[in-house]
Order: structure tokens, then C-alpha cells, then sequence
């Protein structure tokens, strides 16, 4: 019995530190593999990525350069650069600053809760509620496919500026090596924290910290048919944190000229299917703007700004429209057809109508009144007679499911774009951008609502059921949108 006890223990006791080996290595490649995923392909055979590219080595008496705002973070985007001064860019009332980099008038424009910042290059600084409804028609205000250090650059805020307390916050981007102190993790976060908001008022797409020397580095990134060249060239575990500085390969957008011969793409839709959405995010993928056949101001003021253009102008490559009939589309040269499920286009719509908003609610008291009831049927009959309508014009057309776009964005977008015969040579380092900016300014919170009675359901599902077939006539499978009472 005293044989078989030593070495019972010895072998519960090598189990257990084999186990924790495991462990210490499981913890190791998955935080290695977290700190990279974003930005880095695990198989560079069959994707791409990008590589760091200009890091620059901060001195440590620089980080915090400017104590009003060192911990300071603000996101925001271009939405265009124009030859003019800022006050023909932006509505009157304007409050105008110096200031030394786009990131210091951001900042201060948010300070005064103005959401839109125009900067010059060089230090005028000017902050407005919107961008002027006529500027497009303004003929001593031309926009500028790219941006010079002497143009004026329009700038929207995504978000209010945060100041970020070093002490609460958790960057689910830090890594170091298990092996490291326990006493020197919160000291690597707490500098990391401090090289990333450097970083970020520098203009700097990316910062990087070293776990071995605790240096900071800002860095940009370049289109990489290999991305596992920057991970390569760190020999040590390294933190790499994106900023919320826009990616300039995504902040550049113009309108087509005027003498172009682009075929004109029509964005149809039953309303609340994510039209303003796939608008992004075809602005973002493709450098070009959207425009409509409406001419909504407050999508204008959000900085879609082909929406007030006139949709014949040819200014504008890919159209929005929710017309059932063939009023608009039939000056179209192709077609996309956006499908969403009915059941959440219906309510979307619902939902917009009633809050005049494209992100709001409806009152749940309104669902119990004669409304609902009433909007349920008119609005079915609608999604139906769009997509049946548009299936039979005769012309090119291309349908895509809402639910794929979700799930498959950067697919999805490249067949769009390919369909529309749109010509983007940096096509592929545009859709990893698009990636960072998926949501938009119109999306709206996810919420849980089933407001529709058995009757509903059974109404929809039957609508559901005849453009099933339709659809099957031209070649398309459509999702399993029935809900069952």
C-alpha cells in the first residue's frame, strides 16, 4: 500500500502539470491568433489582408502631448473635400477654432455638440450642424474626387468624443505572454491604452506595443496579398489596436463625371428591406456615391450626398427606389433587386412610419389599434407586386436576400459590383475597410417584437409562398422566410 501511493500521486501529479501546459499553450495561441484576427488572414492562400506599413516609434515624453485631451478617443468620417472656404460648406450658424490636425477640430466640435467638422489642412477650423442642402449646385463650391493638404475636407461625427478612464477600461484586443508578471499586465493595458489614443489623434491607423520593451509605435496599413508579412517581421507577442482613424483608402469618395458612359443600376426595394444600408455599403466598396429618386434631407445630412442629386443627372451609378411599378425603373439600364424577409420588413416600415425615423420605434400601443391591422395586408400586397413587377420588366436584373448580405457582406458586395460593370481597381482593399464599417448611420437597435396574430402569419406566409415561385421561374431559391403558428 505505501508503493502504490507514491506512485498513484506521481502520476495524478504529471497529469496535471501536462494539463496545465495545455493549458499555458491553448491560452497562448488563442490570444496570439485574437490579437492578429481582425486584421491579419489565418490562410493567406485563400484570402488577403494588410500589412503595417510607416511605424513610427513614439517617444515616451509624447504620449501624453496634450493633457485636455489625452484620454480622449472620437470617431468619425470623411464624407468629401471641396475647393471652397468652410462656410459655403457648411449651414449657417458656424463656430469657427484654430486648430492644429483634424482629430483637435473634431474634437472641439463636439465639444459644442456640432456634428460636422470642416478643416483646411493647414489650422481653420469649422463646426455646423449640417452640410448646406444646395452645395452640389453651388458653382463656387466644386467637389474633389481626392483631397490635397490646401482643400477643405468635410468631416461627420460617427460618435460624440469619450474620454476613456484608464482605470475601467478592458481592450479585448490586448495579448501578452502568459509567461509575463501578473504585476505587469495592467501597467502593458494601461500603456497600450495611452499608445492607441496617441495613435488615433496622430492621424495613425494602428497602434502597436511590444510586451518586452513596452514602446510605443503608430503605424498605417497598406493592401497586402499576404498578411502574415507584419506578424513575421514582431518577434515578440505584440499588441496591435485599430483606431477609430478612418482607412483613407475608404474616406474618398466623388461622383461619376458628367461625360461618363456608366451603365445606371437601379436599388430596388419594398421599404424597411436595408436599401440606405447596401447604399453604404456599396459608397463604401466603391468610392462612388448613391443617389435616389427621393430626395430625403435627412439622409442627405447623415452624408449620403448623392441623395438630393437629380437621379437622371447621371452623377450617381446605382439608384434607390421603392416604386411597385415601372415608373422610374424602366429609365433604368440594370436592376438589383433587394429581398428581405416580410415578417421584418413589414414591422422595419412599420416602425418608421410611426417614429418618423429610420432608426426608432413604434409605440407598442399602436400595434393594439386599428393601424396595425390594417397596414399588415396593404403593406404584404406591396412586397409581392414590387418583386414581380421588377422579375418581369425585361430588364438585367439581379436579385440578393438581405439575410445573405448579412451574413456574407464582402461576397455579396463584390457580386453587386460586379453585376453593375462598375470598374473599382483598389475593389479589394475598399471591401476590407467596408468590413470595419458595416453598420451605417440607419440601422436600427435590435429589439425583440412579434406583433403579428395568426392571422398575419398565415397572410404573409401564403405571400411568401407565390413569390417562392416566381422567383424559382428565374432561377432563384428563396429563403425559408414562413413562421408557423
Amino acid at each position: 500500500m505505501s508503493f502504490i501511493k507514491p506512485k498513484v500521486l506521481s502520476i495524478l501529479f504529471l497529469t496535471l502539470l501536462f494539463l496545465v501546459c495545455v493549458v499555458d499553450f491553448n491560452l497562448y495561441v488563442v490570444q496570439y491568433s485574437v490579437t492578429f484576427h481582425a486584421y491579419f488572414p489565418k490562410n493567406p492562400s485563400n484570402s488577403q489582408g494588410f500589412d503595417l506599413i510607416n511605424i513610427r516609434s513614439v517617444p515616451d515624453t509624447d504620449l501624453a502631448f496634450n493633457p485636455e485631451f489625452a484620454n480622449v478617443s472620437c470617431k468619425y468620417e470623411s464624407i468629401g473635400c471641396f475647393n471652397s472656404r468652410a462656410f459655403n460648406v457648411l449651414e449657417i450658424p458656424v463656430k469657427t477654432f484654430s486648430a492644429r490636425s483634424v482629430w483637435e477640430c473634431v474634437f472641439m466640435c463636439s465639444q459644442i455638440e456640432h456634428m460636422y467638422a470642416v478643416f483646411n489642412g493647414i489650422s481653420n477650423c469649422t463646426c455646423g450642424h449640417g452640410i448646406r442642402h444646395d452645395l452640389i449646385f453651388n458653382s463656387d463650391t466644386s467637389f474633389l474626387s481626392n483631397c490635397s493638404r490646401n482643400d477643405t475636407t468635410a468631416y461627420k461625427l460617427v460618435n460624440t468624443c469619450q474620454s476613456i478612464n484608464f482605470s475601467h477600461v478592458e481592450l479585448n484586443t490586448v495579448t501578452y505572454s502568459p509567461r509575463s508578471s501578473i504585476k505587469q499586465l495592467p501597467q502593458f493595458q494601461l500603456f497600450s491604452l495611452q499608445c492607441m489614443l496617441y495613435c488615433e489623434q496622430n492621424q495613425s491607423m494602428y497602434s502597436v506595443v511590444s510586451s518586452k520593451s513596452l514602446k510605443c509605435s503608430c503605424a498605417d496599413a497598406i493592401f497586402s496579398s499576404n498578411g502574415y508579412k507584419a506578424r513575421n517581421r514582431l518577434k515578440t507577442i505584440t499588441n496591435i489596436i485599430r483606431t477609430n482613424v478612418q482607412n483613407p483608402i475608404c474616406a474618398e469618395k466623388r461622383f461619376l463625371h458628367s461625360q461618363s458612359n456608366t451603365n445606371i443600376t437601379g436599388l430596388i426595394s419594398f421599404p424597411g428591406s436595408g436599401n440606405t444600408w447596401i447604399r453604404h455599403l456599396l459608397e463604401q466598396a466603391t468610392g462612388l456615391y448613391t443617389g435616389s429618386i427621393y430626395s430625403d434631407e435627412h439622409i442627405y445630412r447623415k452624408g449620403f450626398l448623392g441623395e438630393i442629386e437629380k437621379w437622371e443627372s447621371s452623377k450617381c451609378a446605382i439608384i434607390k427606389s421603392h416604386k411597385d411599378t415601372l415608373q422610374f425603373s424602366s429609365h433604368f439600364d440594370k436592376l438589383i433587386l433587394v429581398i428581405r424577409n416580410p415578417f421584418d420588413a413589414i414591422l422595419s416600415e412599420y416602425n418608421r412610419c410611426l417614429s418618423d425615423s429610420h432608426t426608432g420605434f413604434a409605440n407598442q400601443s399602436s400595434f393594439t389599434g386599428k393601424k396595425w391591422p390594417k397596414f399588415v395586408p396593404y403593406k404584404m400586397q406591396k412586397w409581392i407586386r414590387i418583386i414581380k413587377v421588377h422579375l418581369d420588366a425585361g430588364k438585367e436584373t439581379t436579385v440578393v436576400f438581405y439575410e445573405n448580405l448579412v451574413q456574407n457582406p464582402s461576397e455579396e458586395l463584390r457580386r453587386l459590383i460586379k453585376f453593375t460593370g462598375l470598374h473599382i481597381p483598389n475593389l479589394e482593399a475598399r471591401l476590407i475597410c467596408t468590413q470595419e464599417n458595416l453598420n451605417g448611420a440607419f440601422q436600427r437597435p435590435k429589439r425583440k417584437q412579434n406583433p403579428y396574430s395568426d392571422w398575419m402569419v398565415t397572410l404573409i406566409n401564403d405571400g411568401i409562398t407565390e413569390v417562392r415561385e416566381v422567383l424559382k421561374e428565374f432561377g432563384y431559391d428563396c429563403p425559408e422566410y414562413e413562421r408557423y403558428v
